[in-house]
């Protein structure tokens, strides 16, 4: 059995679609914890004049955050394996299915990722995001190699495996990102390299695009001292460059990239940013 963790805020528009595909999943032995953290909108009636399976459960809250809604509906999961997926993305109907093949194939699966692909508005693929082969990784070298190697919406945990996994509430961006290299520290995380999740970029009400406070961003409050060997470094340190580039392109405030320049130049060295920058031209270039 397996909990399907949904946290909804304002997604009227695109809740049908997602919860569509969740329930249309060849794979049927799940609950559905539906977190409705404070919408405003007509979210709420939308699932209830639409849908009525009786595997779907809506826990109302007061707003608090995505990442306070999530950590609720951990909590509430009866199973021991949660998947996770915001309120405006889709899988395809094998995704649980896939998980659960692969999850009784192996006892040493504790947390799992399947392929994923950002989409637009009209369904294009944008960027495809999985390993060439399924199989057990290190996070962070998949990381190296794919750049975002798992997603919100594409990742599955066993809660008992890991007790204390919950979602920074004082982490307004890249709080998702937090957890991975969390659990990535304690396992391997088993990547298929199925597609089966989609990310969509320009859905409703989107964090995308939202001015974050610096101080509550998680590229801000890395812990360096937590960085275990050389692949860790290396990982952190294009994290780090990959937001400064972001600034330099006009997606962040260029106040906010030179602090976080000046927090890690010690880390990142002065070569760091300029060789980060030109392979990601290169590689702009090339693709």
């Amino acid at each position: 059995m397996i909990s399907v963790v949904i946290p909804l805020y304002n997604k009227e528009l695109s809740i049908s679609k997602m919860l569509t595909s969740v329930l249309n999943q060849k794979f049927k032995n799940f609950e559905v914890l539906i977190i409705n953290d404070g919408s405003t909108d007509k979210s709420v009636d939308v699932i209830n004049q639409n849908f009525t399976d009786e595997r779907i459960k809506i826990i109302n809250k007061i707003n608090g955050g995505v990442s306070s809604a999530r950590n609720l509906g951990i909590k509430e999961a009866k199973y021991d394996w949660v998947a996770l997926i915001d309120a405006d993305d889709c899988w395809s109907e094998n995704h649980l299915l896939n998980f659960y093949n692969y999850i009784n194939a192996n006892s040493e699966i504790n947390v799992c990722s399947s392929g994923y692909a950002k989409v637009d508005k009209h369904g294009t693929f944008l960027n495809k995001y999985h390993v060439k082969k399924s199989g057990l990784y290190d996070f962070f070298e998949v990381s190296l190699e794919i750049n975002f190697a798992t997603h919100s919406s594409s990742i599955m945990f066993n809660k008992k495996k890991f007790p204390n996994t919950f979602f920074n509430e004082n982490i307004s961006k890249g709080e998702d990102t937090r957890v991975w290299e969390t659990l990535g520290k304690q396992e391997k995380f088993y990547f298929f390299s199925e597609i089966t999740s989609l990310y969509h970029v320009e859905a409703e009400n989107s964090a995308i695009g939202r001015n974050h406070d610096l101080a509550h961003t998680h590229i801000y409050n890395l812990d360096l001292n937590s960085i275990e060997n050389n692949i860790q470094k290396k990982y952190y340190q294009r994290l780090i460059c990959h937001t400064i580039l972001l600034g330099f392109l006009g997606h962040e405030k260029l106040n906010d990239i030179w602090k976080l320049y000046k927090k890690y130049f010690l880390f990142l060295g002065v070569k760091g940013p300029i060789n980060f920058f030109i392979h990601a031209i290169k590689t702009k270039i090339k693709n």
